[in-house]
């Protein structure tokens, strides 16, 4: 069974919230505020290693930007495989030179 909370607003009823939808409104509002941070520990062809895995909350489908030394994203990419430690990022088809010790930022949606 699920859990819920009960909350009476005035004048307007009952509203039940489930703390599963709890948890991820809340979870969303903080990676919005603190995106996942990771660098490039290697480069192969079209792929880069990650040096975070779904131990730090990496699932496949997210989508990095690389950031060039003033924090502005230079070029995307989207993890396609997962480990504990360690994550695989597809490049996107950018012009930006990718490298070794680049740092990369969550994309998060505003």
């Amino acid at each position: 069974a699920q859990e819920a909370a009960q909350q009476t607003l005035p004048s307007q009823g009952t509203v039940l919230i489930t703390i599963s939808d709890l948890d991820k409104a809340i979870f969303s509002k903080l990676r919005k505020q603190y995106p996942l941070q990771a660098k490039i520990i290697s480069v192969s062809g079209e792929t880069a290693a990650l040096n975070i895995g779904n131990h730090s909350g990496v699932s496949r489908g997210m989508v990095f930007n690389l950031l060039e030394e003033n924090n502005l994203p230079a070029a995307t990419g989207t993890v396609v495989s997962v480990e504990p430690e360690k994550s695989y990022l597809a490049l996107a088809d950018n012009s930006a030179p990718v490298e070794q010790g680049m740092r990369l930022r969550e994309y998060v949606e505003e």
